[in-house]
């Protein structure tokens, strides 16, 4: 069963990897970076400060935190050392058919992918928090495209990417609610100015403006931006 299941995984990694082009080459090299969340972070973070105030926005911040450190701790201290399962561009067999971008192959073992733990992670606890449509459809296609950036760099298997995907849903619903009860809470204790899940009715037009702008930005201007992230 475990053959069967590694064959499809391999079979689908090949399919999804291939027909590379130079355009989607550099794209994807900047958009796999971790620095592209920082200003959707901090943009998240401000707008919660300007609606909320320092309090609110400092929830935020250690909720988001706590999220990062745990997706990526259990996923890379945890599991890829307990499965040690190689990389595919550290598997000679599949190596003659991948599609490596700046000799890029990331570390040894692949299983889980902690970018897709920390970006799905990211997605489901802020989509959790601001309950808005148009938010959550943004950010799981941004948190998305992180995760087929891994495989199209030929870093990581479908496998990888599913089962990171599936540990940040589940650590970004606990730390959620982990707010949500934090924020009770501080709200009867000392009078927050808000309530738990306190803007779900509003759109966060400074976090999506920013998530947009860096799209556009990206996707019309990549080889002129790719020499400054040519260290990954």
């Amino acid at each position: 069963m475990i053959e069967f299941f590694d064959r499809i995984d391999k079979s689908l990694l090949l399919f999804l990897n291939g027909n590379g082009t130079p355009y989607w080459d550099d794209l994807m090299w900047i958009y796999t970076g971790r620095w592209i969340w920082v200003p959707v972070a901090l943009g998240f973070i401000w707008y919660f400060f300007r609606k909320g105030g320092w309090r609110e926005a400092i929830m935020i911040l250690l909720s988001i935190t706590l999220l990062i450190t745990l997706c990526d701790q259990i996923s890379s201290s945890f599991f890829k050392p307990f499965f040690e399962r190689l990389r595919p561009s550290h598997q000679e067999e599949l190596q003659p058919f991948l599609s490596i971008v700046n000799g890029y192959r990331g570390g040894r073992f692949g299983f889980i992918s902690s970018h897709a733990a920390n970006s799905i992670g990211f997605a489901t606890f802020t989509a959790l928090v601001i309950r808005r449509s148009v938010y959550s459809v943004s950010i799981f296609l941004w948190a998305l495209l992180t995760c087929y950036s891994r495989i199209y760099l030929g870093v990581h298997f479908p496998g990888d990417i599913l089962a990171g995907s599936l540990l940040g849903v589940v650590i970004g619903y606990l730390v959620f609610m982990l707010y949500q009860t934090l924020h009770n809470y501080l709200f009867v204790m000392f009078r927050f100015r808000t309530s738990a899940i306190p803007y779900e009715r509003q759109i966060p037009w400074t976090p999506l403006g920013i998530l947009y702008g860096i799209w556009l930005v990206i996707f019309i201007f990549p080889t002129q931006l790719f020499p400054y992230f040519i260290k990954h």
